[in-house]
């Protein structure tokens, strides 16, 4: 699945974004996958920024650097964007815990008059390992690395 999130924001300057994976009673193992572990995995994310109101006038925002608080082993956040279908982020063995990752843009963007971002969140990989329930943030301030 790849999930497409669409949102404005009069944020200036922004500098990335931080995405949370939360747990849930309603997910196998509270997740905050939805693999039958409650694993997920990542496998890119992509964004692109327009001025509110011109979806067509959309540029690729390029990321500079993810981290994460917690990288399964062989599956770490940097291959979140890495370009590489084969590769993701996953949190195995600690499923049942909250997880976030910070990704950082290579400068800060932002549009007169408001931005609208558009952030994909491809997931390609187990069939089911795909996010449950999740909280995005965008940010203007300095990324401060997490992990």
């Amino acid at each position: 699945d790849t999930y497409t999130l669409s949102l404005n924001t009069n944020l200036q300057g922004v500098t990335g974004f931080r995405l949370e994976v939360l747990t849930d009673e309603s997910l196998p193992f509270r997740g905050p996958g939805r693999a039958v572990n409650g694993n997920l995995h990542l496998t890119e994310v992509r964004v692109r920024i327009a001025p509110k109101g011109q979806p067509n006038q959309s540029q690729i925002v390029k990321l500079k650097k993810a981290t994460a608080d917690f990288n399964q082993q062989a599956w770490e956040i940097s291959k979140a964007i890495d370009g590489d279908s084969n590769t993701a982020w996953g949190i195995h063995p600690q499923e049942g815990k909250p997880h976030q990752a910070v990704f950082e843009f290579e400068k800060p963007v932002s549009a007169e008059g408001g931005s609208h971002f558009t952030i994909e969140l491809e997931q390609a990989h187990g069939r089911e390992h795909v996010i449950g329930r999740f909280r995005l943030s965008l940010t203007n301030t300095p990324v401060v690395e997490i992990g």
